[in-house]
């Protein structure tokens, strides 16, 4: 097959690190790959990639797009990368076409994504375009959840949701699911199954302490300092913060000045999922790769969902996790240094239940759930 996966990540690398995910299982069974990408490619990959102009958004305001530069992009510019795309896509001459998220998100997007799959569709060989969402979606508003079901079902062959549906049904985030008339499967998680040896290496490193992390967005910024805040109060404790990637400079080192006896401040490290299955207690948001990190590492967790500006998905996944007894839900609203520290201990005392029954064959399973059902709709199509 030859398959192209298209991806915008806006603020985090969630999204790009799922389809890159995804691509390198396609390329190990040898399917052609390309993956376009509208956020920035952060190193080379072993198939075939597109840079498109780099878009980007502020935390806080998902409807501006700027370019790299931070500049606001006109319409001829969204126009110009639009032709861009399209030419990358048919250029490429797929038989899949798989785009991440969109419809069920991305909607500031479809200025370049209607005129594609409108392209597509009027193919004489028409690919198999697929949506591929994550395990829980941002939840909308009746009038855009009534759009997407009607982009859905003019566009869209097949919907492959990277999650189990006994933890995380598409229904429990999207209430039309039943009236979505195209085909659904489940892959299970896209986990990096450098993951699964984690605990074969074993160092001492961290292994006493809590370990606050705030992933590779810009949005942590407040959790890191109330952990620093923890870390005065309660000298029981040893604590490490791991600064991600996008917190600038400036507010690396006003945190670097919190450092004390108990507490560790550092930008994060190669070996960061080692530390977390060695910590005493997990302190982080819960996107969906920090929630596999945290499956993987089988580690006591305080979970502090993501949840400004109506964000819901966060939230709404560490429920279902909590749910099932696997961690310590603290809402983003309720954090406090003190309230902090309790959901610590809270998390040492709760009973740990089996997190390694999740199913983190994602990637495979896609390839296999891809293959199956495009030869279901060449023969259908014929």
């Amino acid at each position: 097959m030859r398959v192209v996966i298209y991806v915008q990540h806006l603020l985090g690398t969630g999204h790009l690190v799922r389809m890159q995910g995804l691509a390198s299982a396609l390329h190990q069974t040898n399917h052609d790959v390309l993956l376009v990408s509208g956020g920035k490619l952060a190193s080379d990959t072993p198939y075939g990639s597109v840079q498109l102009p780099v878009l980007k958004t502020l935390p806080g305001d998902f409807l501006t797009l700027l370019d790299e530069d931070l500049v606001v992009v006109s319409e001829n510019w969204k126009a110009s990368r639009a032709k861009k795309l399209q030419h990358a896509v048919s250029g490429f001459e797929p038989d899949i076409v798989v785009i991440e998220t969109w419809p069920f998100g991305r909607r500031q997007m479809r200025f370049e994504i209607l005129p594609l799959v409108s392209h597509l569709k009027t193919m004489s060989e028409q690919p198999m375009i697929v949506c591929s969402i994550r395990d829980v979606l941002q939840q909308r508003r009746l009038k855009r959840r009534e759009q997407t079901l009607t982009e859905v079902e003019e566009f869209i062959d097949l919907i492959l949701i990277h999650g189990e549906q006994e933890l995380t049904p598409l229904g429990a985030s999207f209430e039309e699911a039943s009236r979505l008339k195209c085909h659904i499967d489940y892959s299970g998680y896209i986990a990096n199954h450098v993951l699964t040896a984690v605990r074969e290496n074993e160092s001492n490193i961290a292994s006493k302490e809590i370990l606050v992390s705030a992933g590779g967005g810009a949005t942590g910024q407040y959790l890191l300092h109330t952990a620093a805040e923890s870390s005065r109060m309660d000298k029981s404790f040893q604590w490490r913060l791991m600064v991600g990637p996008n917190i600038d400079d400036v507010s690396f080192k006003r945190l670097l000045q919190d450092q004390s006896e108990n507490l560790i401040v550092e930008r994060n490290r190669n070996d960061f999922r080692q530390l977390l299955s060695n910590c005493l207690v997990s302190v982080s948001q819960f996107g969906y790769n920090t929630a596999l990190d945290l499956v993987m590492a089988k580690c006591p967790s305080v979970v502090v969902p993501y949840a400004e500006d109506g964000e819901t998905e966060q939230t709404q996944r560490a429920e279902c996790f909590q749910d099932k007894g696997y961690l310590v839900l603290l809402e983003q609203d309720d954090l406090t240094p003190v309230s902090l520290i309790e959901a610590v201990k809270k998390a040492l005392e709760t009973k740990k239940e089996n997190l390694s029954d999740r199913d983190l064959n994602g990637a495979l399973r896609s390839v296999e759930i891809l293959e199956a059902q495009y030869q279901l709709f060449r023969s259908t199509s014929i």
